[in-house]
C-alpha cells in the first residue's frame, strides 16, 4: 500500500494534474466555456457513434467535430485544458501499462 500512497500523493502534487485541475474549474465555472466544451464533447459522441454504427453521416460528423475543435482551440484556456488532457491521459496510460506489468510478473520468493 505505500507504493499505492506514493502514487497517489505523487499525483495530487504533480504539476500537469494541479493545473488541469485550476483551469477546469475555471471552465466549468464559466457558462460560455462550459457550453463551448460541452458542444465540442456532443460532437465527438456523435461522430464516435456514427463511426461505431458505420453510418453514412459519419464524415460530415467527423468534419463537424474537426471544424469545432479547431474553433475552440483559438480560446487559450480551452486550448490549454485540451493539452493538459491530453498529457495527463498519456500519464494514466503509462502508470495503467506499468502497474499491468508488474501484476502480470511471476511471484517469486527471494
Amino acid at each position: 500500500m505505500k507504493a499505492l500512497d506514493a502514487l497517489i500523493e505523487h499525483l495530487e502534487t504533480d504539476e500537469t494534474v494541479v493545473a488541469y485541475k485550476r483551469i477546469e474549474k475555471k471552465i466549468l465555472t464559466t457558462p460560455k466555456y462550459q457550453d463551448q466544451y460541452q458542444d465540442l464533447l456532443n460532437k465527438q459522441k456523435a461522430m464516435v457513434q456514427a463511426r461505431e454504427r458505420q453510418s453514412s453521416r459519419y464524415p460530415s460528423l467527423k468534419e463537424t467535430y474537426e471544424n469545432t475543435l479547431h474553433e475552440i482551440e483559438s480560446v487559450p484556456i480551452i486550448h490549454q485544458y485540451l493539452t493538459l488532457q491530453a498529457e495527463l491521459n498519456s500519464k494514466i496510460q503509462m502508470i495503467t501499462e506499468l502497474i499491468e506489468s508488474a501484476l502480470n510478473k511471476p511471484f517469486t520468493d527471494e
